[in-house]
Parts: structure tokens; C-alpha cells; sequence
């Protein structure tokens, strides 16, 4: 039963938190979709809409949400100073096809009813549509909104031919040999032969330009960070190859902000392959342990730490968190770059954020 709670049915995303909370609220009036206008967006060329989501209690977030004619979007959550992104594509449904329905993963989804030609409003997919302040406006501008964001992709290079296909949209774009292009490309060669393609995870920006006189512009990916390289596997890996081997260092613990100790080691969390080992530093003292990862579900075992006086109070904060929350999990999901571990009943014990592992690769060296 905790598998079905925690995994089997779509998680909500701070979107769907938010419409839940205004319900429970009772924030405006209910609205039956035939009150909404029949004449939704027409999107023959990109479209930016733009907005601030906003409820009791909650930090306003804005949204910036391009929609491009062959089917696919980017989405920017702005709040607090730091934004998140989200890749995927978008079609229309419903059975006058004026919901906008926007696919990131299998199990991220956002809904939104078209009220006229330049309007979109966040709904529930399981509720009618409310007259919330939850709309997002045709913006006269283009916003590419091109980052950086972490992404996860194919990525093949056959000479001066660097291409790299983003799982979540499906669209291919060249590679610029600048940033840490290199670095990649020397993963890609250690494993695999020339147009071989490789599941890559990385930071990336978006840049138009033409690099030929006369040739029309394009968009073009320029790797900002090179994190990690799987030689063959395709978008349909499990995001579990993130987990693994990556530096995770704790954002948030039970809802609050980790202060880490200032001029001190940082507390993280580092899961390793082998015996499925987990080491880490709690914010005072190494720790070690194993690890069970099982169809989506995560359980940490056998916890021990070394016995050290914490001399900070952050790090004698920090610590007894810290090893709660690790103990307490029984789930996790991966969105870019941020890892959220779970209790048995889906709450969010603990937020931590990938750093640049030591190793950039995984698998085993072509012969």
C-alpha cells in the first residue's frame, strides 16, 4: 500500500499544491467550463503567457510558459529569488479541445482551461474549474526562456556533428563547442563509438544564432555543466541513474531552509553502486550506511556516524535532522536538479540539490 500511496498515482507539483490550497480556502466562485469563451489561443508561432500564482499563506510565484507550434513548451517557476524549469509537450484536450494539457514526465502533468484567446487558468484535473486569480496572460514578447536548466538527454557526436535530444520535449538541438562541451565530449569518446548515442545529464542554456552567413537562425544548446554520462541507455532510464553517485546536498529539512555551518565541510549525501553503500557528512559528523532502492521506493539501513562534538550550533541543529529524515524515508522523487526524499504518506521530509559529481560518467569503457 505504501508503494501505491507514495508512487503508483501522478504526485502533485507546487501548481497543483496551490490549487489544492485555494480550494480548501474557498477562494472565489465556481465556474462550469461552459461559462468559459469557446475561442482558446491560437498558436501558430511560439507564445509566451505569464502570470503570478498566489494563495493564503503562500509566497506569490510567477510563471512564464512558452507553448511552440510543433508541440512542445518550457515553463520557468519564479519565487523567492530562485526559479525552476520544466521541458515537455503540450496538446490540446477535453472534449471541446480547449484544455491545454502539459506533459514533463509520466507522472508530471499540468492542466489549464483556455477562457479566451489570450488567457489560460491553472484548473484541477479532477474538479470543475474555479474563478481563481490563477491566470496566466498572452504576453505581447516572446520569452525563450532559455536558462540555464538542468536537462536530461541523448546526446550523439559523429565528428563536428554534436547533437543533443531532450528527453521530456523530444527535440533534437546542435551543440555549441563551448562551456563544458568538452568535457562531455571526452566522456562520449572513452565509451562509445562515433554516432552512438548517450543518455547525458547536464546544465544547458539556449542560444539563437546563425553560424553560417546567409543561414536563418537556430537554436543551439550551449553546456553550461556537465554532470554525468550513461552509455547505453535511453529516455525511458529510470531517473534512479540520477540518484546514484551524485553529490546531494540537503536545501530544506521538514520545510525550512538548512543553515550549513559557515567555513565548514557542507552536510551531503552520496549513494553509491557498489553494495549499495550510502556515505554522507550529517553537518558534524561521517556516516555511513547501505541503502535499498526497490521499484521507486527508498529505504536507508544500518545508519552509523562517527562520534564527534558538534561545536556549532547549525551543525548540532543540522544533524539530529538530518539522520531523522534519512531515517524516515521511504520514497523520493527527482525533479532536475533537486532531490525530495519522502515519508510513507508522500510528505516531503527533506529537499537536497545535486552538486558536480567527482566522476562525470557511469558504465563500463568501450573496448
Amino acid at each position: 500500500m505504501i508503494a501505491d500511496t507514495v508512487f503508483s498515482r501522478s504526485l502533485p507539483s507546487l501548481l497543483f499544491a496551490m490549487v489544492a490550497m485555494l480550494l480548501l480556502a474557498g477562494c472565489g466562485q465556481q465556474q462550469t467550463q461552459s461559462q468559459y469563451s469557446q475561442e482558446r489561443p491560437k498558436l501558430a508561432e511560439p507564445t509566451t503567457f505569464s502570470g503570478y500564482l498566489s494563495c493564503p499563506g503562500c509566497e506569490q510565484t510567477r510563471l512564464d510558459l512558452t507553448l511552440y507550434p510543433e508541440g512542445y513548451f518550457r515553463l520557468r517557476q519564479h519565487k523567492g529569488g530562485e526559479s525552476d524549469y520544466h521541458t515537455g509537450r503540450w496538446a490540446w484536450a477535453g472534449s471541446d479541445q480547449s484544455q491545454l494539457q502539459l506533459l514533463a514526465r509520466a507522472d508530471q502533468r499540468w492542466f489549464f482551461q483556455a477562457i479566451n484567446a489570450g488567457q489560460l487558468q491553472l484548473v484541477d484535473p479532477d474538479a470543475e474549474p474555479q474563478a481563481f486569480p490563477q491566470v496566466l496572460t498572452r504576453q505581447p514578447d516572446l520569452d525563450v526562456i532559455v536558462g540555464p536548466m538542468p536537462l536530461q538527454g541523448l546526446y550523439r557526436q559523429n565528428g563536428d556533428a554534436l547533437v543533443f535530444t531532450e528527453c521530456n520535449s523530444g527535440r533534437p538541438f546542435p551543440v555549441l563547442p563551448q562551456g563544458q562541451q568538452q568535457r562531455l565530449a571526452e566522456a562520449y569518446s572513452q565509451h562509445l563509438a562515433a554516432g552512438q548515442p548517450a543518455l547525458v545529464a547536464l546544465h544547458g542554456r539556449f542560444e539563437s544564432r546563425s553560424v553560417t552567413p546567409g543561414k536563418p537562425v537556430q537554436e543551439y544548446l550551449v553546456v553550461e555543466r556537465f554532470d554525468r554520462l550513461l552509455a547505453g541507455a535511453d529516455c525511458r532510464a529510470s531517473l534512479a541513474w540520477m540518484l546514484v553517485d551524485t553529490y546531494w546536498q540537503p536545501l530544506e529539512i521538514g520545510g525550512q531552509p538548512v543553515r550549513q555551518p559557515a567555513g565548514k565541510r557542507p552536510a551531503h549525501l552520496l549513494l553509491s553502486p557498489q553494495d549499495n553503500r550510502v556515505y554522507g557528512f550529517s553537518g558534524c559528523n561521517q556516516m555511513a550506511g547501505h541503502y535499498q532502492l526497490d521499484a521507486g521506493r527508498l529505504k536507508f539501513r544500518t545508519l552509523a556516524t562517527t562520534r564527534m562534538v558538534c561545536m556549532s550550533s547549525d551543525a548540532g541543529s543540522l544533524e539530529p535532522a538530518f539522520l531523522r529524515a534519512l531515517e524516515a524515508t521511504v520514497g523520493y522523487r527527482i525533479e532536475g536538479d533537486r532531490l525530495q526524499l519522502k515519508d510513507s504518506s508522500g510528505k516531503v521530509l527533506m529537499v537536497l540539490e545535486a552538486r558536480p559529481p567527482a566522476e562525470h560518467f557511469t558504465g563500463a569503457p568501450r573496448s
